[in-house]
C-alpha cells in the first residue's frame, strides 16, 4: 500500500485555484523532497494529505483511506511547519507534552537528548521564541514523533545555517534508523539532494515531476563554455534555458545525455553537470519572454 494517493485532485480556495489535476502516489519510505515557490500548491498538498483539507475534486487516500475526520489515520501523520503556534501560556514543555500525548510513538527520550542537544529550555514560554527557534522546536517535535508519513513544509525556516546543517544531519541519521515516508518541502533542497530518494515539483497547482532521484538526476545537464561552442552544441538537443554573460555563459539542455553527447560537449571544452532539484524547479518553469528581457537588460547596462 503506498502511503499517500492522490486522484486526479485539484483544490480550490474561492476564486483560486491552488492544486490542478494532481495525480501520484508516495511510496511507503523514502524522503522526500517537495520542491517548488510560494504559491505553487506545496502546503496545500500537505494539508490535503493529513487531512486539514478536503479536495475540491478528485480524492486522496493516505494508508488507503481518507484522511480527514479519520482516527485510523491521523495518529499516523505528523504535520508541522516553521510557525506553528501554540496557546499563549504553554511552555516548551507543555508543547513537547502535546505530541507526547497525540502519538503513541512519539519517543521522549530522544527529544530529551535533542533538547539538551540544543540548549532548548523547557520552561520557557513556546510563543515568546524567535522564528528560528521556533522552527527548532517544531522540527524536533515532529522528527520525535516518528509517524509513519512525516511532513514538513519549510521546516528550517528562519535556522542560522549551522543549525540547518545540524537539524538535517539528525534528519538524515533518524530517518535512517527508523525508515518511514518523510516529506520535506524547501527552497534550499541542495542541502539535502544527495540523501533524497524522490522528488516532487509543483509549479501554479500542477505537478511537473515525480520521480526517484535517479530519474531527476538524468532530466536536465548545465553546459557551461564559449557560447559559439553552446551553440554549435545545441542542434538534437532541447534546450529549456539560456544564459549568455561577459564572465559566463550556459545552457541548460534537457536530458538524458547519452556517454557520446557528454563526450562530444567536452572535447569542445564545455562542461557538463547534473541539476539541483531547485535548478531543475527554475529551468522548467523559467518563461523565455522573461529570461530575453533579463539578457537585453544585461546588455543594455554594460
Amino acid at each position: 500500500m503506498n502511503t499517500m494517493k492522490c486522484i486526479d485532485v485539484t483544490h480550490n480556495y474561492e476564486k483560486h485555484r491552488a492544486l490542478e489535476s494532481v495525480s501520484l502516489n508516495l511510496p511507503c519510505e523514502g524522503l522526500i523532497g517537495l520542491v517548488g515557490k510560494n504559491g505553487s500548491g506545496k502546503t496545500t498538498l500537505m494539508r490535503l494529505s493529513c487531512g486539514q483539507l478536503s479536495p475540491t475534486h478528485g480524492q486522496i487516500l493516505t494508508f488507503g483511506e481518507r484522511p480527514m475526520n479519520n482516527l485510523r489515520v491521523l495518529p499516523r501523520i505528523v504535520y508541522t511547519y516553521h510557525n506553528l503556534h501554540y496557546p499563549l501560556h504553554w511552555s516548551i514543555g507543555d508543547a513537547v507534552g502535546s505530541y507526547a500525548a497525540m502519538y503513541d510513538t512519539f519517543d521522549r527520550a530522544f527529544m530529551k537528548k535533542l533538547m539538551g542537544y540544543f540548549a532548548i529550555n523547557p520552561k520557557k514560554i513556546a510563543r515568546t521564541q524567535s522564528l528560528g527557534q521556533a522552527a527548532l522546536l517544531n522540527f524536533l517535535c515532529a522528527l520525535a514523533c516518528r509517524a509513519s508519513l512525516t511532513l514538513m513544509d519549510e521546516p528550517v525556516l528562519g535556522m542560522d545555517v549551522s543549525v540547518r546543517e545540524e537539524v538535517y544531519r539528525i534528519l538524515i541519521q533518524d530517518w535512517a534508523a527508523y525508515p518511514r515516508a518523510l516529506v520535506v518541502s524547501s527552497h534550499l533542497m541542495s542541502e539535502l539532494q544527495n540523501f533524497l530518494s524522490h522528488i516532487l515539483i509543483l509549479d501554479k497547482g500542477r505537478l511537473l515531476v515525480d520521480a526517484d532521484i535517479e530519474a531527476v538526476r538524468q532530466m536536465a545537464y548545465r553546459v557551461e563554455g564559449d557560447p559559439q561552442a553552446l551553440d554549435a552544441f545545441m542542434p538534437g538537443t532541447e534546450r529549456l534555458l539560456r544564459e549568455r554573460g561577459t564572465i559566463n555563459s550556459a545552457d541548460v539542455v534537457r536530458g538524458p545525455l547519452d556517454a557520446p553527447a557528454i563526450n562530444r560537449a567536452q572535447a569542445q571544452g564545455l562542461e557538463v553537470s547534473a541539476l539541483a532539484p531547485e535548478d531543475l524547479y527554475l529551468a522548467l518553469t523559467r518563461d523565455d519572454r522573461r529570461n530575453q528581457a533579463l539578457e537585453q537588460l544585461w546588455s543594455s547596462s554594460c
